[in-house]
Parts: structure tokens; C-alpha cells; sequence
């Protein structure tokens, strides 16, 4: 939650610590020569005092600080229904105010400054709230590091020494006396304790033998830092991956793995060549983490051995009785494996093997301390020694795991859930600190951005940036995981006409309680809809409370007009200034999106180009009459071909054996020719002068069927029967699941592992998605994890799943595996509020897939003219043949608007002439998906049919694969690529 206490690093998270260091530590703390103190298992608090105010304050987040603090009413509000947890903070707080109001008004200016200057990091330590060791005694602890004088702007801590001061707080304390009241908090500073020193050499010297035995295998030194050894690791695993590539490429990935500033992974990609390959580093650079855990392990396991022996036998000054918490920890840790080896989840098996690897037995659990720390060279180090594993361990239980961190913190909680609607056409700084002040000064839980579901188009003289949902939502998450939010603010896309109207339906979905925060800009604050908010949950009789949070986000002066302009001018600096990153993510971020805009040169250029050839060739899109099926309207005497000379072409390039004859007799063919931004159009009449008339012809093996099958295992649910969730809904229902106490792991399964709950598998669909996942062109194993249930059914992303399995059963999905057996989690999912259904009635309204929609009505052989072309083309025989899927679609617009089946014929009659003249010159394949438009007016969206050729022996076919009406339809999903579109 935004907590100022910090990490403390083990000894090897430092990179810059060198082996001789470590080396010197270990020998230092064995021989009884480290000083510090307990490292302690309670909540962390910061406290201070206000002379100016004469009140005692509190700060849990970087916002508290910048707010002056928390006093006891504010400290009390926040934490108000958590059960101990509230009582723990409130009365550990109460007793800070009573040892303050003990000291005179010169030590607390000296200690705290005028206006709560200095906060000191504390620890609420109370035995009815513990987490994994039981304390026997309630105290406010008041460590001996990690205070600071904090700028009450930026809320950053000041280079001011503040020592000085810490050693005051610590001399007051210990005459303050102690409230007799009952059940209160002692308060004390930390105590000094030198770290008890080993009987005998045998830990250090076996600790220090396994480093150097590290360190030759390794060919580094022990001079070299912890940085140095990770450097050399990953040289060797690079070079053993990758043999193939420069030492320039090389490098580069390393500066890439090391988040090198100006180094993008984009660099790295340009420069391989080989899609394979491109493919591996692509998935190397993404597991990055992974690796450099591993690589790092066998380091981190010596570290702990050691700590685990510096350990051993050292008892809490706040636990009793030292043998009964050991064995407490001990029996308790033995119950959670026998629990989790009992639930048989694979993925939490692993983790449990894993946790029992690195504490190696019951029997190390030997310290009720849960660790020491010291400070070494100006760093702040811990050792932890079997409390690590334990906590990872007693982690994978349901009941604890949901808690993070601190294990009891969000105990009987009451939420606090922020709710940022806005265009975000795109995001910029101020609408992250937005959210992100949410978090940190009004102490959300969680922030839902809400983006509106309209594109905005930025537009300059240098280019234009069609910023849309998805774009801005991609935005939003590279701030989010950037800085460190991720799972704190979370994305939406709008389904509403407005982001504000989904914030009402919000406000149904939360539980009794729950505190909304709404967040508003300046352009917002007038907004009645936001007013009436309150009126909304009387109205609704809603058990929630709304609280308006006015952001401060016209004080960066960014603007989503301002940013949107900066990415289509190509302005850098101006960018820069206005996105909450910097260096290689700022840079990434920067190629991603400037790859969107649309080059003004190249809009004018394309247009010229058209232009041109509508020119050459006189294309015109016109019904025609003759029962012509498109192309160009013969307009009298000029196209009259009696003194024209004849060419007959044949395709040497695509097609295939047809029916459907194809003459062309020409005087003129036009060529374009471009490079670049250049663009020339010729022309070349042609000498021959004999005409003759071929069929199109060339010998190719017919194309297996690939259609829509039925799979004949798993449980054989219809599309209609299954409850479906929106990929971008599919983090919120976790989170209500989570809250329902069904718990879910992100992982990676082998398909082969998992079973379908769906019957139908387009086949079209799946050869294209595995063609290009073996180009490399998709990743069909990462990205968005697909749902499995506890009992590994499926339940979505069957395409992406089966794609994989025909490729190879061993290969990984990404998954999130929900805590449920299959039935159950279907149930679930048909409670969540944002679950739909598709209507029986529509699915009762689709005819059979094997009807036509009817033959393509040419009536007989008829001539197109392109230009002063002519193909005459027989379509007697054509059928246009429907697909399931395209059935599906014909529906999905809505009540009375049914795409109707005469509608696709006549579109794909008028595409036809057009169409075949692409496939007679070996422009588009048998088979290749290609896309026809029809804009039949101003006030109708036009009509688009992903379609397919599918030239043979007998009766030639049109394949309708998909329809959709919409002005702006895209997709490159079908036919393994881009589609050439028709517009007719």
C-alpha cells in the first residue's frame, strides 16, 4: 500500500557488494563482531509529532507524509473495521501520543522538527494480530534505521542526517513510563545487540568455500561484485543460447536483460534476421526474472545456510517461551504441508518443493527470531535464516496466501476501491499520478481506470495518431507495471456510451462496506453525473459510501491533446516530458507508438497513387448494366474494343484448375511501380495480335478440408451453453473470485495437460494462428493467460490451446488456475455480473452451415472493363457458401438488424470481377482470405465479408468466413496475414 519502510536487501540482492565484502561480513558476524538488532514480525508504522498542531502523527504511505501525517482520528478512520488489526494500530498509537505528551516541548522540536519534519520507522508488534511468529507482549518498536526528514512536496526523504535525532527519540523513551492502564503498548527504541558469535569455523568456512568454488566456475574473482558474477553467468548462458549472432547483438541483449538505459528490445529484434531465432531471444529477454534467479540461487542458497547457522538458537526478546514457538512453527509448518500435498495442485506442489529444498528439514527451524539486521558500508542488510522458507511455505495456504505480505494486514477489512473514469486519449503523467495519488494519499486498495471506448484522432502536419481504447489501455499498463502498480490499478475499457455511466453500474458490484473513491479532473468537476452519485445509492439502496477525490493533475502540465499532437509531430522531448518513465521504457514506449502514426507524406502519396491508376485505368465502381458483377461502367462509344488487340495471360504464379473462364483482351496495361515514397505509372501497349481464350490453369493439389469440427473429448459444451467473459473483464473476475475466497496462481501448463470443456474448433482459424506462431510473427504461449479450473478443464482459449497441441502436446500456455473444480467454477462464472450468454433465439435463428447463401448470379458470361481491359468471366457455376462462424456474426448486430443473406450476395457480386482479375494474375492464392466492402450510403455502415476463393473441378466456390457492418473493420485474423480489401 504505497509503505515507506523500504526493502531490506539479503546479502546477495546487493549487486554492487563485492565477494571480498561478503567474505569479510560472514567472517565478521561469525567471530561475534556484527552489531544490530531484531528483525521483527509485526506492521510497519511511521510516527511523528507536530509541535505546530500539538498532535502526535502517523503515515503508513508516501501521500500521508505529503499530507502532514494522520492523527489519531484520521489513524483510526483508516483502519476502522479491521478487527485486530485496527485495534493493534490505535492502541500502539495511543501509546506513542502518551510517551510524546511526556516530553518537553525542546526535545520534541529537536526530535520531530516544527511541523512533523521527522518520521521514524516503527513496528506494531501485538500478540492478538501476529502474523508468523506469536509475540508475547505489545509494543511499539521504534527501529534504529530507516528514519528520515521527508520534503513535504515531493514527500522524498532529505539528505539531512537524522541520527542525531534517533538517539534523542531513544534517550526520552526510556524515561517515559509506561501507562498502567491495561492491555496498553509499551513504546521503546530498538535494542543494540551484537550478533552472537559461532562455536566453532565450520559455517563460515564452508560458506566461504562454496563462493570461490562459485567463482572459478564462473571465471570471476572475488574482487568482482555480485553484479559482475550475473554479468558473467549470463555471457556464458547467452553464448551457449545463441551462438549465431554478433557480439554487437550479444551485447545488446545483455544491456537489455540489465534494463540498460537507452537500450530497447526493439534494437535487438532489428538485427536478427532469422525468425526462429528472433523468436527464442524474444522469449529469453521476456523470462529475464526467471533467469536471473536461477542464475543467482546457488549464491542465495549459500547465504542462507549461513544465516540459517548464525541463526540457530537465538530466542526473541518478545517470545516467552523459545521451545514452545519453535515447535508452534514447526507443527504448524508440518500442517500446511500435509494440507497442500493433500490438495494435489501441481502448481503449488512445485512451490512447496521448492520452499522445502531451501529450508532442508523441519529441524532447521531453530530461532523464534525472525531475523537480524546490521548495517555494513553504508547498506542495511538482514539475515533470515529458515523464517524466508517459512513464510513461502505457510504462503500457499488459501487462508494466507490472499493476505501478501503482511499476512493478517487485510484481515476482516473493509475495502477502499478507487474509480478513475476518463477518454485517456492516451494517458500522460497526470492522469498516472491520478491514480496513483489515489493509492498513495486516500489510501485505496485498489483503482479501476475506466477508459472510454471512442478513439480519438490526434492530428498535425507531420502526421496523424488514432489513439483507441486498446492503444490507450496498452499505455496505461506500461505505467502501471513501470512503476511498480501492478495488481493496485487496474484497466477497463468503457462498454457504456460514457466511462462515467460503467462507474455508476460499479457502485452495484461492491460488497457492504466498501468506500469508493472517485477521482475527477478539473474538466470533470462541474459534471452533474458525478454529483448525483449519491443520489444513485440512496436511490439504489447501495451499502456503499463514495468519497470525491478532486486529482491534481493539471499540475504537470500534461494533456492527452498536448501528448497525442507530441507522438504524431515525432516530438521526443515533448513526449518525454509528459509520460511517467524514463530511459529505455520511455524509449520503448516512444517506438511502439510512433510506429501507429500515419505519415502525412505517406497519406498524400497513397492518395496521388490512386488517384494516378483510377486515372490510367478508369476504374469506376458504379452498377453496371449487362449484368456485369462490378469494376468499371462501360460508358459508350469510347469503350468500344473493335479496333482493340487481344492478349490472353496465364497465371503462372497462383490459381488453380476452374471452371470459371477468364479472357483478357487488352491495348494497354498499366504498371505502378513503387519505392519508397516514390511512385511512378506507365504504360505499354502490347503487339500481339492474336486472340485466343484460355481456362486458367495450373496444376495444384486440392486443399484439405478445414472447417468448423467437433472435438470427440472433454465435456462437449456448445459456444451457447458456456458463460463468456471479456478477456479485458477477466482480472476483475479474479479479483471477485478472490473475494468470494476462491483463490487462483498464475502459471504456465503443458496443453497436453489440459482437457476442453468447448466443442467446436474452427480449423481455418487454428492452422493460421499455429502457421504464424511458427513464424514467429505470434506468441500463442504467453501473453493474456487463458481460465483453468482446479481440475485443469479449460475454459477459454480453446483455439489458442489446440493450435498448440497440433504443433506440439508438450508445448506451455500461460494459464491462471482457479482454486475450483470445473462445475463449480462454471457456476461462478454465471454469477458474475459482467458474464454473458449468447441468445438461444439466435442460435435457433442460424440455418444449417452446408445451405448456400445461393449461386452468384452472372448472368452468364459477362465482361468486366478495367481501363480499356477486358475479362470475361462465366460464374454460372460459383456457390457462396457460408460459415459458421460468419452465420454467428449475421446476428450479432442487434434486433432488426440481421445482415440478411441478399444483402452478401449482392456485395459479393459486385467484388467478383474485381476479385477474379487478382486471382488470374497470381495476386491473391486459392484459398488466401481477402476482404469485400460495400458502403451501399451515408447513413448504413458498410458491409465487410472476409471471404475466400475456393477454385476447383466442377462447381467453383466463394467461402464466406465472416460478416460484420462497420465503418472501420479491421482484423488480419483470418488467412494467416493481412487481407487485401475490395471496395465496392
Amino acid at each position: 500500500m504505497g509503505g515507506l519502510g523500504g526493502h531490506v536487501d539479503h546479502l546477495y540482492d546487493n549487486t554492487d557488494l563485492s565477494f571480498t565484502d561478503m567474505i569479510k561480513i560472514m567472517k565478521a558476524a561469525s567471530n561475534g563482531e556484527i552489531t544490530g538488532g531484531e528483525k521483527l514480525d509485526g506492521q510497519n508504522l511511521f510516527v511523528s509529532y507536530s509541535v505546530k498542531d500539538g498532535k502526535a502523527k502517523a503515515a503508513r504511505n508516501v501521500g500521508n507524509v505529503k499530507k502532514g501525517g494522520m492523527d489519531a482520528e484520521a489513524l483510526a478512520a483508516k483502519f476502522a473495521g479491521r478487527g485486530t488489526l485496527e485495534a493493534a494500530f490505535n492502541g500502539a498509537f495511543e501509546a506513542f501520543v502518551d510517551a510524546v505528551q511526556q516530553m518537553s516541548d525542546d526535545v520534541k522540536l529537536k526530535v520531530f522538527g516544527p511541523d512533523a519534519n521527522i518520521f521514524y520507522n516503527a513496528e506494531v508488534m501485538d500478540p492478538e494480530n501476529p502474523n508468523i511468529i506469536n509475540y508475547n507482549s505489545k509494543n511499539l518498536i521504534i527501529h534504529r534505521d530507516g528514519h528520515g526528514e521527508y520534503d513535504r512536496e515531493t514527500g522524498k526523504v532529505t539528505d539531512r542526517d537524522v541520527s542525531a535525532e534517533a538517539n534523542l527519540l531513544g534517550k526520552a523513551l526510556k524515561a517515559v513510563q509506561k501507562s498502567d492502564k491495561e492491555g496498553a503498548f509499551g513504546v521503546e527504541m530498538k535494542a543494540v545487540e551484537r550478533l552472537r558469535a559461532l562455536d566453532n569455523d565450520e559455517a563460515v568456512n564452508s560458506a566461504v568455500s562454496r563462493i570461490k568454488q562459485l567463482l572459478t566456475q564462473s571465471g570471476v574473482g572475488t574482487g568482482s561484485t555480485i553484479g559482475e558474477y550475473i554479468v558473467s553467468k549470463l555471457d556464458a548462458l547467452i553464448e551457449r543460447m545463441f551462438p549465431e549472432l554478433d557480439e554487437d547483438t550479444k551485447k545488446l541483449i545483455m544491456q537489455r536483460m540489465f534494463g540498460v538505459k537507452g537500450t530497447t528490445a526493439t534494437q535487438v529484434y532489428k538485427r536478427i534476421k532469422d525468425p526462429s531465432t528472433k523468436a527464442a531471444v524474444r522469449d529469453f529477454i521476456k523470462d529475464q526474472k526467471r533467469v536471473r534467479k536461477e542464475i543467482i540461487f546457488p549464491l542465495e542458497d549459500i547465504v542462507h545456510d549461513f544465516a540459517v547457522a548464525m541463526l540457530d538458537g537465538l530466542k526473541s526478546r518478545f517470545v516467552l517461551s523459545h521451545k514452545d514457538e519453535i515447535n508452534r512453527i514447526a507443527d504448524r509448518v508440518e500442517q500446511a504441508i500435509a494440507e497442500i500435498e493433500a490438495e494435489g495442485d501441481e502448481t503449488k506442489t512445485q512451490k512447496l518443493k521448492q520452499g522445502l529444498g531451501k529450508l532442508k528439514s523441519l529441524d532447521k527451524i531453530s530461532s523464534s527470531m525472525e531475523g537480524f539486521v546490521f548495517a555494513y558500508d553504508g547498506h542495511t542488510y538482514k539475515l533470515t535464516g529458515s523464517f524466508a522458507p517459512v513464510n513461502q511455505i505457510m504462503g500457499l495456504l488459501p487462508w494466507e496466501k490472499k493476505r501478501g505480505g503482511d499476512l493478517n494486514e487485510n484481515q476482516e477489512e473493509t475495502q477502499r476501491i478507487g474509480l478513475f473514469p476518463g477518454k485517456f486519449k492516451p494517458p500522460h503523467t497526470g492522469h498516472f499520478l491520478g491514480a496513483k495519488e489515489m493509492i498513495d494519499s486516500y489510501d485505496a486498495d485498489k483503482v479501476y481506470v475506466i477508459i472510454s471506448k471512442r478513439g480519438v484522432k490526434r492530428e498535425t502536419e507531420n502526421g496523424t495518431f488514432v489513439v483507441q481504447p486498446d492503444t490507450s489501455e496498452k499505455i496505461w499498463n506500461k505505467y502501471i507495471d513501470e512503476n511498480g502498480y501492478k495488481g493496485k490499478i487496474l484497466t477497463i475499457v468503457s462498454t457504456q456510451p460514457s466511462p462515467i455511466v460503467d462507474t455508476y453500474e460499479m457502485l452495484k458490484e461492491f460488497p457492504a462496506g466498501t468506500t469508493v473513491l472517485v477521482s475527477k479532473g478539473e474538466k470533470d468537476a462541474e459534471d452533474p453525473r458525478f454529483a448525483r452519485m449519491q443520489q444513485f445509492i440512496e436511490k439504489n439502496n447501495l451499502p456503499v459510501r463514495v468519497e470525491s477525490v478532486s486529482g491534481s493533475m493539471s499540475d504537470t502540465g500534461a494533456s492527452g491533446t498536448k501528448l497525442g499532437l507530441a507522438v504524431a509531430d515525432g516530438d521526443f522531448e515533448t513526449f518525454k516530458k509528459m509520460v511517467p518513465l524514463s530511459g529505455a521504457s520511455a524509449m520503448e514506449l516512444w517506438e511502439e507508438l510512433t510506429s501507429q502514426v500515419i505519415d502525412e507524406d505517406r497519406s498524400a502519396y497513397l492518395s496521388t497513387l490512386f488517384e494516378m491508376i483510377d486515372e490510367a485505368i478508369n476504374i469506376d465502381n458504379n452498377p453496371v448494366p449487362g449484368g456485369q458483377l462490378g469494376g468499371p461502367q462501360r460508358t459508350g462509344e469510347d469503350d468500344s474494343t473493335e479496333d482493340e488487340e487481344s492478349e490472353t495471360e496465364k497465371s503462372n504464379k497462383k490459381g488453380g484448375e476452374s471452371n470459371t473462364e477468364v479472357e483478357v483482351t487488352t491495348k494497354t496495361v498499366v504498371n505502378v511501380s513503387v519505392n519508397g515514397n516514390d511512385v511512378s505509372v506507365t504504360t505499354n501497349e502490347s503487339s500481339e495480335e492474336e486472340e485466343t481464350k484460355e481456362v486458367i490453369s495450373e496444376e495444384s493439389e486440392d486443399p484439405t478440408e478445414r472447417g468448423i469440427i467437433s472435438l470427440d473429448f472433454g465435456m462437449g459444451l456448445s459456444r451457447m451453453e458456456l458463460p463468456q467473459i471479456k478477456s479485458t473483464d477477466v482480472p476483475e473476475f479474479i479479483d471477485w473470485l478472490d473475494e468470494k475466497g476462491v483463490d487462483s496462481v498464475r502459471t504456465s501448463m503443458e496443453v497436453g495437460e489440459l482437457t476442453p470443456i468447448q466443442k467446436e474448433i474452427n480449423l481455418q482459424k487454428t492452422d493460421s494462428m499455429a502457421a504464424k506462431h511458427e513464424e514467429g510473427a505470434i506468441d500463442l504461449s504467453t501473453g493474456k493467460p487463458v481460465m483453468v479450473s482446479g481440475d485443469e478443464y479449460l475454459v477459454d482459449g480453446h483455439h489458442r490451446w489446440y493450435a498448440l497441441r497440433e504443433l506440439d502436446p508438450n508445448n506451455k500456455l500461460d494459464v491462471v488456475m482457479i482454486d475450483a473444480p470445473i462445475l463449480d467454477l462454471l457456476s461462478l462464472m454465471k454469477e458474475f455480473p459482467k458474464t454473458s450468454f449468447k441468445s438461444p433465439v439466435d442460435e435457433m435463428s442460424i440455418e444449417p452451415v452446408n445451405e448456400s447463401y445461393g449461386k452468384i448470379d452472372g448472368g452468364g458470361p459477362s465482361v468486366v472493363n478495367v481501363g480499356k481491359m477486358k475479362i470475361v468471366i462465366d460464374v454460372e457455376d460459383m456457390d457462396l457458401e457460408p460459415s459458421k462462424h460468419g452465420e454467428e456474426r449475421r446476428f450479432r448486430h442487434g434486433k432488426g438488424k440481421t445482415i440478411s443473406k441478399d444483402a452478401i450476395l449482392a456485395a459479393a457480386e459486385r467484388g467478383l470481377g474485381l476479385i477474379i482479375q487478382d486471382y488470374a494474375n497470381g495476386e491473391i492464392a486459392n484459398g488466401e482470405a481477402f476482404v469485400i466492402r460495400h458502403k451501399a450510403n451515408a447513413k448504413t455502415p458498410a458491409l465487410n465479408l472476409v471471404a475466400a476463393l475456393e477454385m476447383q473441378k466442377g462447381p467453383d466456390t466463394m467461402k464466406i468466413i465472416t460478416v460484420m457492418r462497420k465503418d472501420d473493420f479491421k482484423t488480419d485474423n483470418f488467412g494467416g496475414g493481412k487481407q487485401k480489401t475490395y471496395n465496392v
